[in-house]
């Protein structure tokens, strides 16, 4: 994510929050992505980008998330580990405002093919 924010130039409009940080521990829940929101749109930009990292850690965040789809200027790239991200729960909860993308580690062979093309 942060490579994505570094490629594309987005320094200063997007934000990176990984949500397994535990200083978010005790409050891991909608009110924490208010006030991320909040603090990040003080500075006024055409377009915000939220980049969340470990998303499934925060309660209700599909509900909230679904709610902010609908504002304009709000992009939202997020990610996890945990395969509550992969249940069918994700689709319905965003329903036709998604994409998924699986990432899978490299095989072995992959990664002898990457290491020696680069």
């Amino acid at each position: 994510m942060k490579q994505i924010i570094e490629r594309q130039n987005l320094r200063g409009r997007a934000i990176f929050v990984n949500f397994e940080d535990p200083r978010f521990s005790e409050s891991l829940n909608s009110e924490l992505l208010d006030q991320v929101v909040k603090f990040h749109e003080r500075e006024k930009h055409d377009a915000y980008f939220y980049f969340f990292d470990e998303i499934q850690n925060v309660a209700q965040w599909e509900k909230w998330l679904h709610l902010q789809l609908g504002k304009k200027n709000r992009h939202f790239i997020i990610s996890g580990s945990n395969s509550k991200l992969l249940s069918g729960k994700l689709g319905t909860a965003l329903t036709g405002r998604h994409l998924t993308v699986e990432l899978f580690p490299f095989s072995f062979s992959e990664f002898q093919r990457f290491t020696t093309e680069n």
